[in-house]
């Protein structure tokens, strides 16, 4: 018996696939597992590396009864976070307003202040040196420009007075 041509298994394995994902699409529970694992997959960190047990998994699907009175039971609990770590401080917290009562960190605040507006100087005046220096490349690169222009039309002429010279000369 002769094997069977590799385009031929190619083609198959499309149709199987495509056969596949359609009736994949279409199924509810397929839809479930993947949001089951998504679930699993987001608690991985926070929960299982940490020992901590995984929050109890509620579907989103609205057509299960049980699922529908798991989140209206939930719903009526009030139930907290399973344990997220939301209580992280803020990275980007400022100093606190205890602080800033006492005259050294006045004294801070005012010097921040201070670094700010220099800063903000700073970044003005190098924002137009750099236009300036930008002006004046462009101004260079006009000039070269019109040089060479220039230089083409006296090459022209010079070529053109020389062989006026060449046809008198003859």
């Amino acid at each position: 018996m002769a094997p069977i041509p590799p385009i031929l298994v190619r083609i198959a394995a499309t149709f199987l696939t495509q056969i596949l994902t359609r009736r994949l699409q279409q199924s509810p529970l397929f839809f479930r597992m993947v949001d089951r694992m998504l679930h699993e997959a987001d608690h991985f960190q926070s929960h299982r590396l940490q020992g901590k047990p995984v929050p109890p998994y509620i579907s989103r699907d609205p057509q299960e009864p049980t699922v529908r009175e798991m989140a209206e039971d939930a719903w009526k609990r009030r139930v907290d976070d399973p344990g997220e770590p939301h209580d992280e401080p803020n990275p980007f917290a400022t100093p606190s307003s205890s602080a800033s009562s006492s005259p050294a960190s006045n004294m801070r605040a005012s010097s921040s202040s201070l670094d700010e507006d220099a800063q903000r100087q700073r970044a003005r005046d190098s924002f137009r040196a750099a236009q300036a220096n930008a002006e004046r490349a462009r101004q260079a690169r006009r000039e070269e420009d019109e040089g060479s222009k220039r230089d083409g039309k006296r090459d022209e002429m010079r070529d053109l007075l020389d062989k006026i010279r060449r046809q008198q000369q003859q």
